[in-house]
């Protein structure tokens, strides 16, 4: 069964009419839906799926019937990543993927020493956010990740347990004896790895 996000007021409700142009052409013309068809959608705002047949539609909108409400279990660590920029888009755009099919609540891509020179613009900031979606729409979790840009990033500042794993021999005994908190930052650096400056940073506190 087809499920896509809705991000729509009156999702739950017995009837809707959906009049969204992208969610009409990809239901009426992509689909190509006939009257019964049924689709799931999320409003990535709650733990809940909707599943709705389509009980008429024209020129212009969609008219579905609810026939079920799904409650989803709640993933309940909140895991949030910060990623130093890659050099390629196509990277970039991967680990968006994979991290909304692990659960990742947010990404935060920042410049580290080594990143390489990446130029975000409008246009890859859209595609950015509609992998995302995807993704959220084909793993079957229920949340949109929060997504955010910066030119630099402070690896002395954390808003969880500190918990640090690098190739030190003291990191590694530090990880396997912490209980992860229900809060969890990642943090990766670019391909080259992080300095030796940014590791101290991260080993403060």
């Amino acid at each position: 069964m087809q499920r896509l996000f809705l991000d729509f007021d009156g999702l739950g409700n017995d009837e809707i009419i959906i009049s969204d142009r992208e969610i009409y052409h990809q239901i009426a013309t992509v689909l190509r839906a006939k009257i019964g068809f049924e689709v799931v959608f999320f409003d990535g705002k709650r733990s809940l799926d909707f599943v709705y047949s389509l009980l008429s539609f024209d020129k212009k909108n969609l008219i579905f019937s609810l026939k079920n409400r799904i409650t989803k279990d709640l993933f309940s660590k909140k895991i949030h990543l910060h990623q130093a920029l890659l050099n390629k888009q196509e990277k970039i755009e991967w680990i968006l993927q994979k991290g909304c099919e692990v659960g990742y609540t947010s990404f935060h891509f920042f410049r580290s020493e080594r990143s390489q020179v990446f130029h975000l613009t409008q246009s890859k900031q859209t595609r950015f956010e509609r992998i995302i979606i995807e993704a959220i729409e084909q793993s079957g979790r229920n949340f949109i990740p929060e997504l955010h840009f910066y030119e630099n990033g402070d690896l002395s500042q954390n808003h969880c347990q500190k918990i640090v794993f690098h190739t030190s021999t003291e990191a590694l005994q530090l990880l396997t004896q912490a209980e992860i908190s229900d809060v969890v930052e990642v943090r990766i650096g670019p391909e080259g790895g992080f300095s030796q400056k940014e590791i101290e940073e991260c080993m403060k506190g």
